[in-house]
């Protein structure tokens, strides 16, 4: 009973679709929480924070994935990594990332956005970027 479990990735979330048609079967359980490490698109966030509520979602990196350059997407009922050498078959790797973003700053985008449409309060986003996590690890650490 006192379990704590992580489903990291917004529950796996690289596809958009998983998280927004599956969230609602856990999203009921205190002791469920969701990271949302290396996730690069909001619906899935999004869904989760509407169903879960804030609490038990947090902003998460994922080392060493997280300093490629590129991000997952959604693609069929699938996703797919656009990163590195594998960047070079879609033409111009520079019209494509003109600023080169690294999975991190594509997530952290993503949680934002996310943020915005949910019309979270400041101290709602706080909680997802930082206190969320904060207070998680000192209840596994008391």
């Amino acid at each position: 009973p006192d379990a704590i479990l992580i489903l990291a990735h917004a529950a796996r979330s690289f596809a958009s679709w998983t998280g927004v048609e599956n969230v609602e079967k856990v999203a009921d359980l205190d002791n469920v929480w969701f990271d949302f490490a290396a996730v690069c698109e909001s619906p899935a966030i999004l869904r989760i924070m509407q169903k879960a509520g804030t609490k038990r979602c947090m902003w998460a990196s994922d080392y060493a994935v997280s300093n490629w350059t590129g991000k997952c997407v959604s693609l069929g009922s699938g996703f797919y990594w656009l990163y590195g050498p594998g960047m070079d078959r879609l033409g111009d790797v520079d019209a494509l990332v003109p600023e080169r973003w690294s999975v991190t700053v594509e997530c952290m985008m993503a949680v934002r956005q996310a943020c915005i449409l949910a019309e979270l309060s400041d101290d709602s986003v706080e909680d997802v970027f930082f206190n969320n996590a904060d207070n998680l690890f000192h209840k596994i650490c008391r």
